[in-house]
């Protein structure tokens, strides 16, 4: 990870998903042809999160505000898998943005899209944000935290994945 321009951050977590446009990505992604009817159900909140970041060492301390989760408090290292099975892959790539300038010039700040194609080239490079077969994928950066706010799949012209980090504290 590189340095960033703050030591500990706090935010809320969020991801949505269209489920049946991400079956339309996975079918084309693997060859297929998708079933008819498929796409369009719209964007349902799957996981939110409270967190909590530290930089040095790198640690992450969540907790689920979704009702009606089994899901407890928990905290681990932002590079090792947790004890309930979760590994955050969707939030170290919010957090530390730099993997994508092998696909694109990262703005300082602002709105910016990345071609889906290139980043299925190496599904590692930003693991978790990757929704096959995007067209595109649209993403805001905090200038001043220097973290991606929000990140978008782009499947067949709608929202198939959206990811918001909302910062609500930080200390430099």
């Amino acid at each position: 990870m590189t340095t960033a321009p703050w030591s500990a951050l706090s935010g809320v977590f969020t991801v949505r998903l269209d489920e049946s446009l991400c079956e339309i990505g996975r079918t084309i992604y693997h060859g297929g042809e998708p079933a008819e009817g498929l796409g369009g159900e719209g964007l349902t909140v799957v996981t939110r999160f409270l967190l909590l970041v530290a930089t040095t060492p790198w640690r992450l301390a969540w907790v689920n505000l979704l009702d009606g989760d089994d899901y407890i408090p928990a905290g681990a290292s932002i590079d090792q898998p947790t004890s309930n099975g979760e590994d955050f892959l969707e939030v170290r790539p919010l957090l530390d943005p730099s993997p994508l300038k092998q696909l694109v010039d990262l703005p300082a700040a602002g709105r910016f899209r990345v071609p889906g194609p290139p980043v299925e080239e190496d599904l590692f490079l930003v693991p978790g944000l990757v929704a096959l077969s995007a067209d595109y994928y649209e993403a805001e950066r905090d200038e001043e935290l220097g973290i991606l706010t929000s990140w978008r799949a782009v499947i067949r012209g709608a929202v198939a994945k959206e990811m918001t980090l909302e910062p609500t504290w930080f200390e430099r």
